[in-house]
């Protein structure tokens, strides 16, 4: 909780000072490479802190961290899936978009299944869901 709180007031003093420079700055190149920078910063704080809290989270809890596992797990196996369904073909579509090596074509049709396959999965939970609260 300690930590959070150093966070929450680094962030704030980097939003106070960003937009006390940028409203009275007499040079607008200054203030917008300042608040460009510190975008930067903020930016860079939020991906640190969103790998960072729930890797102590799992040290913490490592009852939690099994269950996330197990899902990271079933997600890399569900890319797998796609990835094994996906050709290497370069069409005229992908051509068009700049993609021109046969590994990335692979890799956009391996998204493309996964994401199919997550659609589909999802679709059969509701019903199973909705199914299984009707016989209820």
């Amino acid at each position: 909780m300690k930590n959070t709180k150093i966070f929450f007031y680094i962030i704030v003093a980097l939003l106070t000072l960003t937009s006390v420079v940028m409203i009275y700055t007499t040079a607008i190149e200054r203030g917008t490479d300042l608040g460009l920078y510190s975008s930067y910063v903020l930016m860079a704080i939020g991906i640190l802190s969103a790998i960072a809290f729930p890797i102590a989270n799992i040290i913490k809890h490592p009852e939690t961290g099994v269950k996330v596992l197990i899902g990271l797990g079933l997600l890399l196996a569900v890319f797998g899936l796609g990835y094994a369904l996906s050709s290497n073909e370069v069409t005229f579509v992908y051509e068009k978009a700049g993609v021109s090596s046969p590994g990335a074509s692979k890799r956009i049709g391996a998204s493309l299944n996964m994401m199919y396959i997550m659609f589909v999965g999802v679709i059969g939970v509701v019903i199973f869901t909705e199914i299984r609260n009707l016989l209820k």
